[in-house]
């Protein structure tokens, strides 16, 4: 893949997971300031660094990543890892994915409501 066309992905993608963390952030709006900020913070690491960083990958393609990430990408890559941030970290990308799992089955749930009325 050619860099401009990487780049124009990546950008794709960043503006969806924008989106996405919004939703996030509604979902967790009753932890604290900085509680979510750290959650985010971790979140979008995960969603538009690693995820991007050798091909452009959606959140949804990102599911088959995790361990990658978790199990080599950050302890090997990472000057910042220690074993009590990759619990943290993988603990908020866990609360994005079962914040957007929640979404998607409201979304199917409106769907269906939708279509047999």
């Amino acid at each position: 893949m050619e860099y401009d066309e990487y780049m124009k992905k990546c950008e794709e993608i960043w503006g969806r997971n924008e989106k996405l963390i919004a939703l996030f952030k509604q979902d967790i709006s009753d932890l604290s300031e900085k509680t979510i900020n750290n959650h985010v913070r971790y979140v979008k690491f995960y969603i538009d660094d690693f995820l991007t960083f050798r091909e452009p990958l959606s959140v949804e393609e990102g599911v088959d990543y995790l361990n990658e990430c978790f199990d080599y990408f950050v302890p090997q890559k990472c000057w910042w890892s220690s074993p009590h941030m990759i619990r943290s970290v993988s603990s908020s990308v866990k609360k994005f994915y079962h914040s957007m799992y929640l979404h998607l089955i409201r979304h199917v749930h409106q769907c269906r409501h939708d279509h047999s009325s």
